[in-house]
């Protein structure tokens, strides 16, 4: 559902929206006072922002990084991406073990939410769109803005006229695959060729990877205990 979003707004402000669902979900969290009901709503509210940023957020990196690097990039968004989940364990296991029983044991784990949520809003609105995004929306010149912008180079230099020569052919590319017809069946079919089937099997392996080791449960089951 997120995709369609971004794809009409924009990466930048499709992630301030989805910044803006998740703090609406933790507020809701935060001001529950201990009723359940409140306290599901919030999650699946904040769960809706949170999944919809780990979505667009590899594109907008995909988008502004040169291509040299790109893939490191976004494996290096991969990285922190774990590693915030680490935190989302050892925090409410660390409130449980050092805090006695009280209603701080569950508002600080679920106000600390909104720390990583503001800094996302807020962080969004000192970026830049992507310039891919602007040139497939025929917006050419603010493209090229931006690209010079993020690149710290003059608009004229030569690697920023090579990156938006790339990207316009790229686009031609796409709508000329469209225009023979883009149907469901195609793109199915593109998903099991050479390059492309290596990819999606490397990235469906991680995440199987990552739920079957059990640590999901562990630490819901060992909290609970």
């Amino acid at each position: 559902m997120i995709f369609p979003l971004t794809e009409k707004i924009g990466r930048r402000y499709a992630l301030m929206v989805c910044a803006a669902v998740f703090e609406i979900g933790s507020l809701i969290q935060v001001l529950a006072f201990g009723h359940l009901q409140a306290i599901y709503a919030g999650r699946f509210i904040g769960g809706w922002g949170v999944g919809a940023a780990c979505l667009i957020i590899p594109i907008y990196i995909a988008e502004i990084s040169p291509p040299a690097i790109r893939g490191r990039l976004v494996g290096f968004f991969e990285i922190q991406f774990q590693i915030g989940a680490v935190f989302g364990f050892w925090i409410p296991y660390g409130v449980n073990r050092n805090l006695p029983v009280s209603t701080q044991q569950w508002i600080i784990p679920f106000a600390l939410q909104l720390i990583p949520g503001g800094i996302l809003f807020f962080g969004m609105l000192l970026c830049r769109e992507t310039p891919r995004w602007l040139a497939k929306s025929g917006q050419w010149e603010k493209a090229l803005g931006n690209l010079a912008y993020i690149r710290n180079l003059p608009a004229d230099h030569e690697y920023v006229a090579f990156e938006i020569h790339e990207m316009r052919a790229q686009l031609e590319h796409e709508a000329k695959w469209e225009g023979e017809g883009n149907t469901f069946l195609k793109q199915v079919k593109e998903l099991g060729m050479k390059g492309v089937r290596n990819r999606l099997a490397i990235g469906m392996c991680m995440m199987m990877c990552q739920n079957l080791t059990g640590i999901n449960g562990y630490f819901t089951i060992h909290q609970r205990n």
